[in-house]
């Protein structure tokens, strides 16, 4: 299975648990809009089969659509309905959501540090103490305190 999606000689609908509820099979089908998708799953260790009728993984995923591209390592899930094995769902293309965190994250750390230096570039500037000591302060956050308490 792993091998045909990955080489197109299988089509993402037909692997996909047809169980899954339809908004989430269409997120998940949603990754393959673009035929031309490129992908590519390569197990990094044995399947691990649990008693329940699911399975487990854990792949290399390259994977690049008009969209986006990702590459990462993650876990397939399996789920057997009727005799038949089926990818539970399409969430290994999916971009991590721990990397979206970090950058949102960075983001609002650059945002507040870029504030921080021009609210301080400001306060010098009116109480005309913006020497070149205090240049290079601004851009130091522990200077930031000593620079707030002056008048």
């Amino acid at each position: 299975m792993l091998a045909g999606l990955s080489d197109h000689s299988i089509k993402p609908a037909d692997v996909l648990d047809p169980s899954l509820d339809p908004a989430k099979r269409r997120t998940s089908l949603g990754y393959f809009r673009d035929p031309t998708y490129q992908l590519t799953l390569v197990p990094i260790s044995d399947i691990k089969v649990s008693p329940s009728g699911s399975a487990t993984v854990p792949v290399t995923v390259r994977f690049k659509n008009e969209n986006k591209e990702v590459s990462v390592q993650t876990t397939a899930e399996f789920v057997k309905r009727n005799q038949v094995w089926y990818f539970a769902n399409f969430d290994f293309v999916a971009f991590p959501p721990i990397i979206v965190a970090v950058i949102v994250v960075g983001i609002l750390v650059a945002i507040f540090y870029a504030s921080g230096v021009l609210l301080l570039r400001r306060k010098l500037l009116r109480q005309g103490e913006l020497n070149w000591n205090n240049r290079t302060k601004i851009f130091i956050p522990i200077f930031w305190p000593s620079i707030f308490r002056k008048r």
